[in-house]
């Protein structure tokens, strides 16, 4: 977030969201690992898959992990019992994608729009 926006924001008195968990940084430079050496044995590039580099999947995939973490805490305020979900999530897909054996079925079969 520019520093412009961020300064406006707590201003305004807007709550800063927390960050995701740490290993879903972790997770997303062993999907960014994994996925890339797919792209490369299948004759493909970054942006055959959507993104420029390797660097924008992590870039997209950690907001995505930010997003999770955001929305739990916003069910967690609304009384529901969800926490650490984003921490289970991304721990159960980073120990899938950085296992040694991993193939590039460990990324595809992969439904990464759902949670746990």
């Amino acid at each position: 977030m520019p520093l412009a926006l961020l300064t406006l924001g707590l201003a305004l008195g807007c709550e800063a969201h927390p960050e995701a968990p740490l290993v879903c940084l972790d997770m997303c430079q062993a999907a960014e690992g994994l996925y890339g050496q797919c792209l490369e044995d299948w004759g493909l590039g970054w942006p055959d898959a959507g993104h420029e580099s390797g660097e924008s999947f992590v870039d997209a995939c950690t907001t995505w992990t930010w997003e999770l973490q955001v929305l739990e805490e916003e069910e967690i305020q609304a009384g529901q019992d969800v926490g650490g979900r984003t921490q289970d999530f991304c721990e159960q897909r980073f120990n899938t994608l950085s296992a040694n054996e991993a193939t590039c079925a460990a990324y595809t079969d992969q439904e990464w729009g759902h949670l746990l």
